[in-house]
């Protein structure tokens, strides 16, 4: 069982992704996912390591992992593109307007994704793994009140995330943020204290928060959705650059 609740609570509210707050480009999704990122062992790792390195709000993400000794995959000479990250890096590249192959994604995601130099960041609305939205493994391996439920932990948290992530965006003021999960728009809306309108491109939403761009998209797991799809985001951000 996992014992250290102040822990577990400081984890929650103050871990928000990989990479730097000085981005030009923000991507923010829900939450990890992963394969056995959310068993028991894996977490008790995770906070030991977060609490090893410093509490940072935002890590590298291929030292992170290393050290937390899975996915490591993701990274070195020869990757596996990991399948949230590669649409990601795809709208990022096509919006720079690149010549966009598997290769040079994979290239990106090895080289540059997830750290402080990288010109784009990966941030969550919240900080714990769940390997898929229905699951909610928690409770198995804790007795934190606050954990005993989904609904439980996004009623504590929700409100101190929003706010710590609109505080960043007005203070780092990023060209702009993209937000993916259309399923989420209400939840991501609450950040940036506007609607999303729709755009010509369907799918994409779009809305501005001070001097930032905001953008919302498909998820990149979501079932049907192709790289077409990813391509045409990245030239309509384009196009506004």
């Amino acid at each position: 069982m996992l014992q250290n609740h102040q822990l577990l609570l400081d984890y929650c509210q103050k871990f928000y992704g990989y990479g730097s707050w000085n981005s030009k480009d923000w991507f923010i999704g829900m939450e990890e996912g992963g394969k056995g990122s959310a068993s028991e062992s894996a977490i008790q790792r995770r906070l030991e390591l977060w609490q090893e390195r410093g509490c940072k709000d935002s890590e590298i993400a291929p030292e992170f992992y290393e050290k937390l000794g899975y996915a490591t995959q993701w990274f070195g000479s020869k990757p596996k593109l990991q399948s949230t990250w590669r649409q990601l890096i795809r709208v990022l590249l096509h919006s720079k307007k690149a010549q966009v192959t598997n290769d040079l994604v994979r290239a990106y995601q090895a080289q540059k994704w997830g750290r402080y130099e990288c010109e784009a960041a990966i941030f969550e609305m919240f900080a714990l793994p769940v390997g898929n939205s229905q699951a909610w493994p928690y409770p198995d391996f804790t007795d934190a009140p606050f954990l005993k439920s989904r609904e439980t932990y996004t009623n504590q948290l929700f409100d101190f995330r929003v706010n710590y992530l609109r505080e960043k965006i007005l203070c780092h003021q990023p060209e702009r943020v993209i937000f993916y999960g259309t399923s989420y728009k209400n939840r991501f809306e609450k950040i940036i204290q506007s609607a999303f309108m729709t755009t010509d491109e369907n799918g994409l939403y779009k809305t501005n928060f001070g001097k930032t761009d905001c953008f919302l998209i498909f998820h990149p797991t979501k079932k049907g959705i192709t790289n077409a799809y990813f391509e045409n985001v990245g030239r309509f951000i384009s196009n506004r650059r």
